[in-house]
């Protein structure tokens, strides 16, 4: 995923777009660990839904200083909402 514009940032875009992908791999039964680059700047963004700090810090080109975040899923219950925190569930 780029780094949005501004105008862009704080609306839940990119939460929802983690969360669709997370919900189809469920649904697909392909759930697996899943890694991701991320600016140092953006590290909470994925720490929120759920990710761990995977990596010491690195430079990583034109994005920056950056670090490997990695997200384990677990197996959900019937309803339940990946990245929503525990007893989350679709009513």
């Amino acid at each position: 995923m780029r780094n949005p514009g501004p105008g862009w940032r704080n609306q839940g875009i990119g939460t929802g777009l983690i969360q669709h992908l997370l919900e189809d791999l469920q649904e697909f039964n392909q759930v697996r660990p899943i890694w991701s680059n991320a600016r140092v700047s953006s590290a909470r963004f994925y720490r929120d839904l759920g990710w761990r700090e995977a990596s010491e810090q690195f430079e990583n080109g034109n994005a920056g200083l950056s670090v490997m975040m990695l997200r384990k899923e677990k197996t959900l219950a019937a309803g339940q909402v990946p990245g929503a925190g525990a007893g989350s569930c679709v009513q």
